[in-house]
């Protein structure tokens, strides 16, 4: 697992695509699985790792957009709940553009994910240690995408989603927000072993 905290909006994601499921069926059916388990607010997904953004990721660590806000990426939100995308080819600075203008699109989805009470930078270290575990699958082979809750599947993503390369993604919200990320090196929490078998 890797675990870090941040005082802003923070984004981290990986520099290599996604690799599949290390089993036999997960591997032959394309499909690709991790889990974070989050304190706080965030956003978990994928992000394209086109080459002309590599030296310029949308998503590097303190680029402060979150998972969904930036091409091309998709992200599942624990504020609302909801689907976050933007599926343009043109990567957007958010310091070059009036806040609240990034061309992406939303969709409602699950459930929101992260504690009620209001945080502030003050009484971060006293709150509530709830933590929730958030999984994100994609395969390569079809371009589905679904995410998962508490063990739970919450369904496929029904967006369009370009057939690129993809790496794992997450954006933490506040000051004292934080995750810890599982690629299958300990075991998940969703049964993604009966999921690679399933029709």
């Amino acid at each position: 697992s890797t675990e870090f905290m941040i005082d802003t909006v923070l984004s981290i994601c990986g520099k290599k695509e996604m690799l599949e499921y290390s089993t036999m069926h997960g591997m032959a059916r394309g499909w690709c699985y991790f889990e974070a388990t989050v304190w706080g607010g965030a956003s978990i997904g994928i992000s394209s790792l086109q080459k002309e953004m590599e030296e310029n990721s949308p998503y590097e660590l303190a680029s402060e957009a979150h998972v969904g806000w930036n091409p091309i990426s998709f992200g599942y939100h624990s504020d609302d709940g909801q689907i976050y995308w933007n599926d343009t080819n043109r990567h957007v600075m958010l310091d070059e553009i009036p806040w609240g203008t990034i061309p992406y699109k939303t969709l409602p989805y699950g459930p929101n994910w992260e504690p009620t009470s209001t945080i502030t930078a003050l009484d971060y270290n006293t709150r509530d240690p709830i933590s929730f575990i958030v999984g994100c699958g994609y395969n390569k082979n079809t371009q589905k995408l679904f995410f998962t809750h508490e063990e739970r599947f919450l369904g496929y993503v029904h967006v369009n989603i370009p057939a690129v390369q993809y790496t794992a993604a997450l954006s933490l919200q506040s000051i004292g927000d934080h995750a810890e990320l599982n690629f299958g090196n300990q075991p998940f929490q969703f049964d993604i072993d009966k999921f690679c078998i399933s029709p």
